[in-house]
């Protein structure tokens, strides 16, 4: 007996050294912190200048952005009268010319350091492309110094844009042949970009015609939906692909068509400001139609032709991209929808590593949230953007706790290091993504724009209300003194 109790004193002892042991590990070899704490990401605005970590995520993106500038030629000019047809001519002309289609950024995609994998373009360059165009404007507010770099970096990226790199699959491989139809999943960020360039620059011309052709576009299209009956066409927008609008898409739209707003005030054609008219249309929809009874939340899209309309299924990357994007004109709204989500989905992980996201929500017997589909976080399940969203979300709505936790999270998960005052990712980490040939590496630095987008977004009513003239000195030329 006194030989089993010596026995369960010795395991007992050893078991705590072990666990102990373990904790130091993990605590100070394993477990990799932040960069900065969510008070320093907060404070940058007020001190006038990036923390340490977002310089050296912006330094990848000016980067970036240089090899872009050197790895293609416009591929469209900007024609005046404009035309709406000529994406689509160059689809027609090109769909079966594979030197034509290898030829769009191959130059970039070619290049070791800063390229993003060829077989991703289409919807995988757009969604790693989209968070540099929108932090832009952020990164000059906080240090005005940085303009021009910021519009240099704006600009490469919405000629990117506005090249096939973006709509390869959907035009030429998906067969819908014009990227200017009823795709608001392009045209949205695209017009967010235009009319960026020309709020920060003072320059309403050089994208000019084509800001405002899609913003009259997306307007008219609009009005036309909601004109048609239920089931026969009708829906609170633009669609993103064919029968199927996406609520996070159009509010996409929303932002873009209030930039356009603050930009050229009432429209010539229409003489109302289109902007704040498509997104009470887009509200009015929603509460209509696409909320469910007694939770506040959005259903994950709606189906403008058939006997199923709205598709009831609850997503957290539908709800979190419309409280960040209505935020700014309906903050009531915004916020008691992002408490929903944050109630809903936010999963904290013991040991301080942080915060993830799910994606699909479902009550236990306990009334608990889980999720159905697996035990991981929504980065590595169902949809890894909507964990990049929460981040930049929980920085639009001022949520420092939730900002942090998901920084711990991402951090730990996949320790981004500092080399030559960048911020990169293990690029020789050899596992596949899931996405084409690409390797984790590859994928985890190709998306650094959500980071930085993350670290350095100002709010887009801050965005929206800025003096830009600022920024410019008496010449009228970009500051440029960083």
């Amino acid at each position: 007996m006194r030989k089993v109790k010596k026995w369960l004193v010795f395991s007992g002892i050893l078991l705590i050294v072990v666990i102990g042991a373990f904790f130091i590990v993990f605590e100070f070899v394993l477990k990799q912190k932040p960069f900065a704490t969510a008070e320093d990401y907060w404070a940058q605005e007020k001190k006038g200048q990036l923390t340490t970590d977002a310089l050296g995520h912006w330094t990848y993106a000016v980067n970036t952005a240089d090899v872009l500038s050197y790895s293609q030629d416009p591929f469209f000019d900007m024609p005046r009268p404009y035309d709406m047809e000529m994406y689509r001519k160059w689809v027609e002309e090109n769909r079966y010319n594979e030197i034509a289609i290898r030829r769009v950024y191959e130059g970039f995609s070619q290049d070791g350091d800063y390229g993003w994998p060829a077989e991703l373009r289409g919807t995988g360059w757009l969604y790693a492309a989209e968070p540099f165009i929108l932090a832009a404007p952020s990164v000059a507010i906080i240090e005005p110094g940085r303009t021009a770099e910021a519009v240099f970096v704006l600009n490469e990226f919405i000629k990117l844009f506005r090249s096939p790199a973006v709509w390869l699959d959907y035009a030429i491989t998906w067969g819908y042949d014009d990227p200017m139809r009823d795709n608001m999943m392009w045209k949205g960020p695209l017009l967010i970009g235009e009319s960026l360039y020309a709020l920060m620059t003072g320059d309403k011309d050089k994208y000019g015609p084509e800001a405002k052709a899609i913003a009259q576009n997306l307007y008219e299209l609009q009005k036309k939906h909601l004109r048609m009956p239920l089931g026969k066409g009708f829906s609170g927008g633009v669609e993103c692909e064919p029968n199927h609008w996406y609520p996070q898409c159009n509010s996409i739209g929303i932002i873009a068509l209030a930039i356009y707003d603050r930009v050229y005030g009432k429209d010539e054609k229409y003489g109302i400001e289109i902007g704040k008219a498509y997104r009470e249309n887009y509200l009015k929809f929603l509460k209509d139609y696409m909320m469910e009874p007694g939770t506040y939340l959005i259903y994950r899209r709606w189906h403008p032709y058939g006997p199923q309309m709205a598709d009831k299924n609850i997503s957290a990357s539908t709800n979190i991209f419309v409280s960040m994007n209505l935020h700014p004109f309906y903050p009531d709204f915004g916020k008691k929808l992002y408490e929903h989500v944050r109630f809903n989905y936010v999963r904290r992980y013991p040991l301080g590593i942080g915060y993830a996201i799910l994606e699909v929500p479902e009550k236990n017997l306990r009334g608990r949230i889980i999720n159905p589909a697996s035990n991981t976080p929504g980065m590595l399940g169902l949809s890894y953007l909507n964990i990049f969203a929460a981040w930049v979300a929980a920085k639009e709505m001022g949520d420092k706790e939730t900002f942090d936790g998901i920084n711990r999270f991402l951090t730990n998960l996949t320790h981004p290091y500092f080399i030559q005052g960048e911020i990169r990712f293990d690029e020789t980490n050899p596992e596949p993504a899931g996405l084409g040939k690409a390797t984790v590496g590859q994928i985890l630095n190709m998306h650094s724009g959500w980071w930085l987008l993350a670290k350095v977004h100002v709010g887009w009513k801050t965005i929206l209300e800025h003096d830009w003239s600022k920024h410019r000195d008496k010449e009228g030329h970009l500051l440029n003194n960083p």
